[in-house]
């Protein structure tokens, strides 16, 4: 088995039947990733469709240097923030519909502040995440629910890696004080 950087080099070169190999890897991962961007399913693997085509063309220009996986979602995150950008606003009321698990590593977190505690439930914390700006639940996405490290949501965000925390914590309070503002 090759890993994620060989495969690149090895596409770039012409073997092109080992982008499906590509594919088995990250289809899953990403398309929640862009679930969880847009709100929509359907528009997910449309941008899916894209973010595969994208990585194929521009398989030549990855650096087999670095590591694959920021770059491929650098390309998906592009994609989707493109989406979003022409859509201008993101009805979110389709995440009802989907299965979106919003795992116990936010939750756990959030939860040490006091004044939230078990206050709300599940559904309540996937609504008010629902509703931040788009940087601010990106950002709790892509560290919480893709668990990617803090130098991958560089990579992927083009931003410095003591960025990463600042913009964790500043979403992370968002969050809480949207939390908050249930029960006042």
């Amino acid at each position: 088995m090759y890993s994620d950087e060989i495969l690149a080099e090895k596409i770039a070169v012409g073997e092109i039947d080992l982008m499906s190999e590509i594919i088995d890897r990250y289809e899953s991962k990403l398309r929640r990733y862009i679930i969880r961007m847009t709100g929509n399913q359907s528009e997910a693997d449309d941008i899916l469709q894209d973010v595969f085509l994208k990585c194929f063309t521009n398989i030549k220009s990855f650096d087999t240097k670095q590591r694959f996986s920021p770059w491929i979602y650098r390309i998906t995150h592009n994609e989707a923030v493109n989406k979003l950008r022409k859509k201008r606003a993101v009805p979110f009321s389709q995440f009802d519909t989907l299965e979106y698990d919003f795992g116990d590593n936010i939750e756990s977190t959030i939860r040490t502040d006091t004044q939230v505690s078990e206050q709300y439930d599940h559904n309540q914390l996937r609504e008010v995440l629902e509703q931040l700006p788009a940087a601010h639940r990106e950002v709790l996405i892509l560290y919480f629910y893709d668990e990617l490290s803090y130098t991958e949501i560089s990579d992927i965000l083009r931003i410095p890696v003591s960025s990463v925390g600042v913009k964790i914590s500043r979403a992370k309070e968002l969050l809480v004080k949207h939390l908050k503002h249930l029960y006042e």
